[in-house]
């Protein structure tokens, strides 16, 4: 039973972490429109991701395939800055 209780008390510290994430999102988006909130947004919207995937999609164990798919979305993500930098400027 202490094992599972353990288990569980993880899942919710994870699930506390991700409200107050949401919160600290939240009161940043209200106070400004800044081009370094909204990057601080982006920033904290990766933790929350990067947190969820961990511990709830449970890819712990699979080390080489999350390595293959952040690489290969990091570089998609590149190019489409690169590609959309011109409309934008």
């Amino acid at each position: 039973m202490s094992k599972q209780s353990h288990s569980s008390a993880k899942y919710y510290l994870i699930y506390g972490l991700l409200m107050a994430a949401l919160v600290v999102s939240l009161i940043v988006g209200a106070m400004s429109s800044s081009p370094w909130a909204i990057a601080f947004i982006f920033a904290v919207a990766t933790l929350k991701a990067f947190l969820v995937v961990q511990h709830f999609l449970h890819l712990k164990k699979e080390r080489r395939w999350v390595k293959v798919l952040v690489i290969s979305l990091v570089l998609l993500l590149a190019v489409l800055f690169v590609g959309l930098v011109p409309d934008i400027v």
